[in-house]
């Protein structure tokens, strides 16, 4: 069974009441799910310094201020998937699509109201608690 290791941005806005979703555009099953942004991690590559490349490149920021938020394993039919989810609360520059992805803000309350991908429900009502 193949293993990837990931890191996830869940990057939320200066209110903190929005974060940054990505529509997937890549031509497999799971195309046209919103997620939250974020990539495979290196070989012999630490999470952080991932999460920093990953969102520089598909989303053009620089990543400043960030904590770890939940990590776990989701297992797909064709892979297991490490997933390593960071809290992202400041960035440098404008979020842009810069592989051709749809991304919005979306309300951390309407989460639920998107087509997430599996392995991100599972933080879904994680999220809309931060405002509790």
């Amino acid at each position: 069974m193949k293993i990837i290791n990931v890191v996830v941005g869940i990057i939320l806005d200066s209110s903190k009441s929005k974060v940054l979703v990505a529509q997937r555009n890549t031509d497999d099953e799971h195309f046209g799910q919103w997620e939250f942004p974020g990539g495979k991690i290196d070989i012999d590559e630490p999470a952080e310094d991932a999460l920093k490349r990953e969102l520089a490149e598909e989303l053009g920021i620089k990543v400043t201020v960030f904590q770890p938020f939940e990590r776990f394993d989701y297992q797909y039919v064709h892979c297991k998937v490490n997933l390593n989810f960071y809290l992202v609360t400041g960035f440098a520059g404008e979020p842009q699509g810069k592989e051709g992805q749809i991304i919005k803000w979306q309300h951390l309350k309407r989460l639920a109201e998107l087509e997430m991908l599996e392995a991100n429900k599972d933080i879904i009502a994680r999220l809309s608690n931060l405002q509790d």
